[in-house]
């Protein structure tokens, strides 16, 4: 009930997308697995539209949650690793 209230999508739309996914995150690739929190599936959307982009771990949908969905952010600290890793 929560995706529907929160995001306006159903269950046939998070099961459908998982299987387009194969049960893996869009971002990085790790399988999606409900017991363990850092891989548990949840329903990704642009803050600013509101539009779901698809199904990402927890991991990811926070680092872009953090990020406020900010691109030159993310490149930058990107950058800021290739440099100082």
């Amino acid at each position: 009930q929560e995706i529907v209230r929160k995001y306006g999508v159903d269950f046939n739309w998070f099961d459908e997308q998982f299987l387009i996914q194969k049960g893996l995150c869009l971002v990085c690739a790790k399988q999606l697995i409900g017991s363990n929190k850092q891989n548990k599936p949840h329903v990704d959307h642009c803050h600013a539209t509101g539009k779901v982009r698809g199904i990402l771990c927890n991991r990811c949908n926070t680092v872009l949650g953090l990020c406020m969905d900010d691109a030159l952010l993310l490149k930058n600290l990107s950058g800021y690793l290739e440099c100082h890793g």
